[in-house]
């Protein structure tokens, strides 16, 4: 057995099993162990391995583990025993009784896996609805309400038992590879810090990324996906983004194609040179398997690029459902080149983004050889792979782009490849629709923030309006903003739908868009820290046993809560908050504990928290249209809580920001008292029109800035019209302060 710290708070065991040599079975973990103060101390029966933060007491015996938290001294786990077989090897560990468990990828059950036997093998399900324990993307980390993490460092197929065949006991099983994890010890914060240390951090997105993408299955030729986009410029939409599905190279058959159809796509850089002029970026999708009425299918067979069998010889799937196909080999060199040369001539004609698709691989027999291993052997890494060579391409050849990668599956260390992976293909009905909140959440405590789905629902099911509405008003809270579906039974887009519909639907596209300041302020704490943007609602407290299976609600960053309505017919629902009080985001009514809170079918319940500033800007036509120059910042004061808020802005372009400190933060603070006070600081030197909305503003009748009187003034319009003004809007009790921004440290003093 071999122990190591990477850090006080994160230990490695691994198990040696006879051999001298540590394994690297994952090729996930990227960290190097840090030094770290250790204290080994052998007490008869037992040896004791300490840091500051963690004891692990080994029974020289069994070798057993118990491993005890430093500063409290409290139990954290015991683990009883490693065990092998012919057929797989594996791990048990003991579990207290109210214990919660968190993460293992993207799965359509609670959130609390607690209870679950769960393969850690991803696969996809078409038309899965709630209830489908496996999905397109499975990672081995497990998160306590203990206040500590588990990750199998193990590439290999195998289960989790979370107590389903004994209730006490978590059991963890791999067919291949070296039994071998990492505990992490902390804070939810903590652990998802020190992963994503290990296993790597997720770079900041393009911009564009966060504004609205339209999809469908799919545009058939050029003039379609103009024409479509044009309509729905024209209807008023915001969109920075469409996705053209497989029709751009050919047909269902012809799978493995990575060049335009000339006969419906004739000039396609003038196409994608024409959606660029209107700020919408082109995403076309691809996959490594290749059809054999493929135009690349001989070529990449005599080139040696797809898997084998165990003859050696091309292993051909009869029965995939396009036709029969090899699949490329993405552990191969010259495979790598194969693809990369494709997707570098795309870009170079104007493509500013991938979506790929089947990369579980959707079909993965285990006969199928690859050059490192048989398929149950490396199938978690296939795809993490497939996203290496499209992100390193990119670092070479296109080092001034953002990379944006649609993946559908995936799997630990997928994060720091640029990925935005969606949730598969959901049924269109309301039991997906439940699905999709478990499974950002799980993603979420599994290192992944940027977890969506298809807006609206994909495959099969009925046209309803109600659903569409509730899944879109959901969708623009969610890290990715995409609607995406088979038309065959209802169009994806939102100018398609009647003129209701669109009313509704249209108000959340273009509060996205309002909401853009927060949300890239949380993609920035995501890289930075690997804090997700989607929070379970006990993420802050997690030892709160009510609030330890929320499936239906969730923090949107540190100071939101979103709980969408996610059953037909409904215009209300039971809410339980976490502690604090939390204000209705649209009329100021303050809520603790738990409510029935009203939700008309235009309404989508927000509430903020107390002791919370959410900065917004003005409606957008797109992205690019966002200068920062202009704020609306709402402000929950809270009378006992101290509020912060960190705004984070650059070009939306450059990968090297966070590297190269090519950005600028705007720190906000309330700081509440006698006299209220708002400071501003930070490294922003931009001039900028602040427009405070501070809701109970009765409180307040006079504002200062430092020593000088900013002048009251008697409507809305006058105090847009002038800096240094305020207005108190009897009719919402919200006070409203219009104040430039110099760039320097400022203070804004509220006295009653």
């Amino acid at each position: 057995m071999l122990i190591q710290a990477y850090s006080p708070k994160v230990i490695k065991i691994s198990y040696l099993n006879g051999q001298e040599n540590l394994l690297d079975s994952s090729q996930v973990v990227i960290a190097k162990p840090e030094q770290t103060k250790i204290d080994f101390n052998d007490r008869g029966a037992a040896f004791v391995f300490s840091t500051d933060a963690i004891n692990l007491i080994i029974n020289k015996r069994s070798l057993h583990i118990r491993f005890i938290e430093q500063v409290n001294s409290s139990l954290l786990t015991d683990n009883f025993e490693t065990f092998k077989t012919d057929q797989e090897q594996g791990l048990r560990f003991s579990l207290s009784k109210e214990e919660a468990f968190y993460g293992s990828g993207s799965r359509a059950i609670s959130i609390n896996r607690r209870g679950y036997k769960l393969e850690n093998y991803h696969q996809p399900h078409y038309g899965y609805s709630f209830g489908e324990q496996n999905l397109n993307v499975s990672i081995p980390l497990l998160i306590s309400s203990k206040g500590y993490g588990l990750y199998f460092d193990n590439a290999g197929s195998g289960f989790f038992d979370l107590g389903k065949t004994q209730p006490d006991q978590l059991l963890y099983t791999t067919q291949s590879g070296q039994l071998s994890y990492f505990m992490m010890l902390g804070s939810n914060d903590e652990i998802l810090s020190a992963y994503t240390k290990l296993t790597g951090r997720q770079p900041l997105p393009p911009r564009w990324a966060l504004g609205f993408i339209q999809s469908r299955f799919g545009y058939k030729s050029a003039t379609e996906t103009l024409e479509t986009v044009k309509k729905t410029k024209a209807a008023g939409y915001p969109i920075d983004a469409t996705v053209l599905d497989l029709f751009w190279y050919g047909e269902v058959k012809t799978i493995g194609n990575h060049d335009w159809r000339r006969d419906s796509f004739p000039e396609p850089e003038k196409m994608l040179r024409e959606l660029k002029e209107q700020g919408v970026k082109t995403i076309p999708i691809t996959q490594t398997f290749v059809t054999r009425l493929s135009e690349n299918f001989e070529k990449a067979s005599k080139d040696g690029l797809f898997t084998k069998d165990v003859e050696a010889k091309d292993y051909i799937i009869e029965d995939f459902w396009a036709g029969p196909a090899g699949l490329l080999d993405v552990f191969k060199p010259q495979t790598q080149a194969y693809l990369w040369n494709f997707y570098r001539n795309r870009i170079k004609e104007g493509v500013a983004g991938w979506w790929c698709d089947l990369g579980e691989p959707e079909k993965h027999p285990d006969g199928m050889v690859h050059v490192n291993g048989p398929a149950r052997n490396v199938h978690s890494i296939y795809p993490l792979t497939w996203s290496k060579i499209i992100y390193e391409g990119y670092r070479k050849d296109f080092p001034e782009q953002r990379v944006f990668n649609l993946a559908r599956s995936g799997g630990a260390g997928m994060q720091r490849y640029a990925t935005f992976p969606w949730s598969g293909d959901v049924f269109r009905s309301w039991s997906g629709f439940k699905a999709q909140i478990p499974i950002m959440l799980g993603m979420s405590m599994s290192g992944i923030g940027y977890m969506h789905s298809d807006a609206g629902g994909f495959a099969q099911g009925e046209k309803d309006a109600e659903l569409y509405i509730r899944w879109l008003q959901f969708a623009a809270f969610t890290p990715i903003y995409r609607a995406h579906a088979d038309p065959a039974v209802a169009a994806p887009e939102p100018v398609f739908w009647d003129v209701a519909t669109q009313e509704i639907v249209k108000k959340y596209v273009k509060m996205r868009y309002q909401f853009l300041p927060y949300n890239y302020s949380l993609a920035y704490q995501n890289s930075l820290t690997g804090r997700p943007l989607a929070l379970p609602l006990n993420y802050f407290e997690s030892q709160n046993t009510s609030l330890s299976a929320v499936n239906d609600a969730y923090l949107w960053g540190k100071d939101l809560l979103l709980a969408p309505i996610m059953e037909k017919g409904k215009n209300s629902r039971k809410l339980v908050f976490p502690k604090g009080k939390w204000v209705d985001f649209w009329e100021d009514k303050i809520y603790t504990d738990s409510a029935i809170v009203q939700a008309d079918l235009d309404r989508l319940p927000i509430f903020a928290r107390s002791g919370s500033f959410i900065t917004l800007t003005n409606e957008l036509s797109n992205t690019e249209a966002y200068t920062g120059d202009t704020l609306l910042v709402r402000y929950f004061p809270d009378q006992e809580l101290k509020a912060s808020f960190t705004l984070y802005e650059d070009d939306g372009k450059n990968p090297e920001a966070l590297q190269t400190k090519d950005y600028e933060l705007l720190n906000f603070e309330g700081i509440p008292g006698k006299e209220h006070i708002i400071k501003l600081s930070g490294s922003s030197k931009k001039q900028r029109d602040l427009f405070f909305e501070i809701s109970g503003g009765a409180k307040f009748s006079r504002v200062y800035e430092s020593s000088s009187t900013l002048t009251k003034v008697n409507s809305g319009q006058e105090m847009k019209q002038t800096a240094g003004t305020y207005w108190y809007d009897p009719s919402n009790k919200r006070l409203h302060i219009h104040y430039r921004y110099e760039g320097t440290k400022a203070e804004l003093v509220l006295k009653n």
